[in-house]
């Protein structure tokens, strides 16, 4: 009798210990699950921190070129060109004259076949570089330039070109030095590197 009891006794003892170490298992593991979606959470909360680099790429002058509509054109040029790190990765800082979309449609067949040729960049790059100007120069900067200059104030371009800045009424005209005029209709757009303006035409 007492045999049979004992061996009862070790029977309930071992499923008692099976039951034990099951539960202990269940509960490890829901402590697993708990964990890692404590730490998915944790890591969808966590925003990403800009280095400064990366802050000035953003709001750099080709990003502003970039995402501005009437620009598209001319940021289109830059990245053909591959000269768009001038814009996104030098400090300048720098003064651009970027030219409306519309300047580019309204060029004649020739021009516009001769800009964008594959085999050479070059009509391209003379393009991009002649609107770009070293130096930030805001609207208040040119108005004083041209009233302190006899009406005529001269900035120095990429390409090494110059171009003529001057008042007629209450419009800005900006000349290239084969006469073409060009009329700015959006200025005062800050980049972390400079300042841009949009205008009516294109040197070329």
């Amino acid at each position: 009798m007492k045999k049979s009891q004992h061996i009862l006794f070790v029977l309930f003892l071992s499923l008692a210990l099976v039951s034990c170490k099951t539960d202990t298992k269940k509960s490890s593991k829901k402590e697993v699950v708990e964990t890692n979606v404590v730490s998915e959470k944790k890591v969808q909360k966590t925003p990403k921190v800009l280095t400064e680099k990366e802050k000035k790429v953003i709001s750099s002058l080709f990003t502003k070129i970039m995402t501005a509509k009437e620009t598209k054109s001319f940021a289109s040029a830059m990245v053909t060109s591959e000269l768009t790190g001038i814009l996104s990765n030098q400090e300048g800082p720098f003064t651009v004259f970027a030219p409306a979309n519309n300047a580019f449609t309204s060029l004649v067949k020739e021009k516009k076949k001769d800009l964008y040729n594959a085999k050479s960049r070059d009509s391209l790059i003379k393009l991009v570089k002649t609107h770009i100007v070293k130096g930030d120069f805001k609207l208040t900067d040119l108005q004083n330039g041209i009233k302190e200059n006899k009406g005529k104030f001269q900035l120095k371009t990429l390409y090494g070109s110059t171009l003529v800045v001057s008042e007629k009424g209450d419009k800005i005209i900006v000349e290239d030095e084969n006469g073409n005029k060009a009329v700015i209709i959006e200025s005062d757009i800050v980049g972390s590197n400079g300042v841009l303006y949009i205008v009516d035409s294109l040197f070329y």
